[in-house]
């Protein structure tokens, strides 16, 4: 969730767009992160935005190529998975 009361689904593109153009430099600096990249999809169309920098001494802007390290976030989507799994039943 990118920020309380911010809902893209059933909007335009591009008010969905200005919606996360308004709140990303925001939350950016609120948890020091240098920079991201952000997917959206709204009114059944979909459109990336970049923000910021590759790092805090990497002055590179952020690119819809770039290249993010997941380090242990993947962990995270793996037991996501695995317990969906249970849940079902499969497993």
């Amino acid at each position: 969730m990118l920020a309380e009361g911010v809902s893209l689904g059933r909007e335009p593109l591009g008010v969905a767009l200005a919606e996360v153009e308004s709140v990303v430099p925001e939350l950016l600096a609120e948890h020091g992160a240098p920079g991201l990249a952000v997917g959206i999809f709204a009114g059944g169309q979909v459109a990336t935005r970049c923000f910021g920098t590759l790092g805090h001494a990497d002055t590179r802007p952020v690119e819809p190529g770039t290249l993010f390290s997941v380090q242990s976030v993947s962990k995270l989507f793996t037991v996501t998975a695995v317990l969906s799994l249970v849940d079902a039943g499969v497993i």
